[in-house]
């Protein structure tokens, strides 16, 4: 099931499919589901990659696509492009779901966690490599994109800001 990329005032969104492979013995090459919305003109523009949260404790079923056309509108009409990758498992992105909802255990959480890194990273190989893509981060250094997300995925958040940074 998906939600409309288009909701009235809202950004057209354009499916695209992120590339990765899973990691590990016999990891295959998989896609991912992301909807991007584009502000006019060639570019480059800035990206931010909206890296959604979970779907509920399971109130939203994972074969949803979760479109982020509402968020995106904020900042597409800044000149921002903006990325919202679906998780391995979720919407229409190949893969198995392993995230466990409902509980801030650690041990639990860390799996998933992983997982969801692996996934951000994979948005942004994407990003990384369209033409028309660039952000201006850290002073004096060229980033590709800002990631946000929500609740525990300030980590990842972290992590990729820091990435972004040696990467540039």
């Amino acid at each position: 099931m998906a939600v409309p990329a288009i909701l009235p005032g809202a950004v057209v969104g354009t499916t695209v499919r992120l590339p990765m492979m899973e990691p590990g013995p016999g990891g295959k090459r998989i896609t991912l589901e992301a909807t991007l919305y584009r502000p006019a003109g060639d570019g480059p523009h800035p990206v931010l990659v909206f890296n959604h949260g979970s779907t509920g404790g399971g109130a939203v079923a994972t074969s949803t696509t979760m479109r982020s056309a509402r968020q995106a509108q904020f900042f597409v009409e800044r000149g921002f492009a903006v990325l919202a990758p679906m998780r391995r498992g979720r919407g229409a992105s190949e893969g198995v779901p392993a995230e466990h909802e409902g509980t801030c255990d650690p041990e639990v959480l860390g799996n998933g966690m992983a997982r969801a890194i692996e996934d951000v990273d994979a948005a942004m190989a994407y990003v990384r490599a369209q033409t028309w893509a660039t952000f201006r981060g850290v002073p004096g250094r060229a980033c590709h994109a800002l990631v946000i997300g929500t609740g525990a995925h300030r980590a990842a958040v972290r992590r990729m800001l820091r990435a972004m940074a040696v990467d540039a």
